[in-house]
């Protein structure tokens, strides 16, 4: 899980402040960062994944109800 990830790539940054030289603090910062993107990224996509697959079933009942015979057949206006 990319969270594991990051919080030991932060673990790893704290130790290195004032032991390693600023530009590779700054390139470990720069992973860590990319490794948060990149959990987020994927998080979205889940949640857009998760959305369609709800949408479209919601959209399936809903017209389902539209046209059953307890709508009396007909469309409704909302």
């Amino acid at each position: 899980m990319y969270s594991n990830s990051l919080i030991r790539q932060l673990f790893a940054i704290e130790r290195a402040i004032g032991s390693v030289p600023q530009e590779q603090l700054r390139a470990m910062v720069v992973e860590a960062q990319e490794t948060a993107l990149e959990g987020e990224l994927r998080n979205l996509r889940e949640i857009e994944t998760f959305r369609d697959r709800l949408g479209g079933s919601q959209r399936f009942s809903f017209r389902r109800f539209l046209y059953s015979d307890d709508s009396g057949g007909k469309r409704r206006s909302a």
